[in-house]
C-alpha cells in the first residue's frame, strides 16, 4: 500500500478532490493501539495494488484530532479507530471498523 498521510486540512481536501475522479480509501489509524496496528498490518498484507487500484490515505486521529473530527462531520460517519472509509464524490460509500476492515470487504469498491 502506498499510504498518503493526511496531516493538514489541505491533504484532506486533496483526498476529497481525488474522490471526484475515483474511489479513495481513508484509514484512521492510531499507532498507540495494538488493535489498530493489527488491522493496519492485515490490510497491508492482503492488499494488492494492481487489483485494488485505490489511493489510500491514512490519518492518525490522536495527533490530528481536528481533522479526524472534520472527516466525521463532512462524511456523516461516526468516528472510530481503526476505521476504513471508502469515499466517492466526496461521500462515504462504505465505512467499517475493527474486525470488519478487511480487504475482502473493500474489494467491491476497487476502481
Amino acid at each position: 500500500m502506498n499510504w498518503i498521510e493526511i496531516d493538514t486540512v489541505e491533504k484532506l481536501e486533496e483526498a476529497y478532490l481525488d474522490s471526484d475522479k475515483e474511489r479513495v480509501l481513508l484509514v484512521k489509524y492510531s499507532p498507540a493501539c495494538i488493535v489498530n496496528y493489527l488491522m493496519k498490518s492485515l490490510l497491508e498484507r492482503e492488499w494488492w495494488n494492481d487489483a485494488m487500484r485505490m489511493k489510500t490515505y491514512i490519518i492518525n486521529p490522536r495527533t490530528q484530532r481536528e481533522i479526524s473530527d472534520k472527516i466525521a462531520f463532512d462524511l456523516g460517519v461516526k468516528h472510530e479507530s481503526p476505521q476504513a472509509i471508502v469515499i466517492e464524490n466526496r461521500k462515504a460509500v462504505y465505512s467499517a471498523s475493527h474486525g470488519k476492515m478487511l480487504v475482502a470487504n473493500l474489494k467491491q469498491f476497487a476502481n
